[in-house]
């Protein structure tokens, strides 16, 4: 099966207004501290290139995925974009390759799977007419965030925290012996 470009960048447009890290940036403060800021309404298109690798010699063909590869890397910007770039690899011997580039603060293995699943159901959607649908969203960046900032400050977890600080005297002890 060949890979569409047109198809490609319509499933990452979807994938990256379904997928709320997309949101995500990250700026240098004052004081030269990283901070993250959730931008709600942000858009911006996936980059997507389209990369023939014709009349090189069979050998040479990894060679230049990789010098290919590198050169996107370099243009990811977790400040002002773009964080999501893909990459379709055509070959002389008519065979294809994807890459997708993405920022290691923006995805983690499990979230690759996540990803990965997503961009292969709505390709197959849209190649057998469906409307493109990657299903229920899930709690939102600024949600869990939200959440887990009010449950540090919670009763509940304040009653860890002599648990937990005796844990660190015990560490503080064992390494000044």
């Amino acid at each position: 099966m060949e890979l569409k470009p047109e198809i490609i960048s319509e499933v990452c447009k979807e994938i990256q207004k379904h997928h709320d890290i997309f949101k995500i940036r990250f700026m240098l403060d004052k004081r030269s501290k990283k901070r993250q800021l959730y931008i709600d309404g942000i858009t911006q298109e996936v980059q997507l290139e389209n990369c023939h690798v014709y009349s090189v010699k069979k050998a040479e063909v990894e060679h230049k995925i990789k010098e290919v590869s590198s050169s996107l890397q370099l243009s990811v910007n977790i400040e002002n974009g773009p964080v999501f770039l893909v990459a379709l690899f055509n070959i002389d011997d008519g065979s294809q390759r994807i890459l997708f580039i993405i920022h290691h603060l923006y995805v983690d293995t499990v979230s690759w799977n996540i990803l990965m699943n997503d961009f292969q159901k709505g390709y197959q959607q849209i190649m057998q007419g469906i409307v493109l649908d990657l299903g229920h969203r899930t709690m939102s960046y600024k949600s869990w965030s939200q959440f887990l900032s009010q449950y540090a400050n919670s009763e509940e977890i304040k009653k860890d925290i002599p648990f937990w600080q005796s844990q660190m005297d015990s560490v503080k002890k064992r390494r000044d012996k």
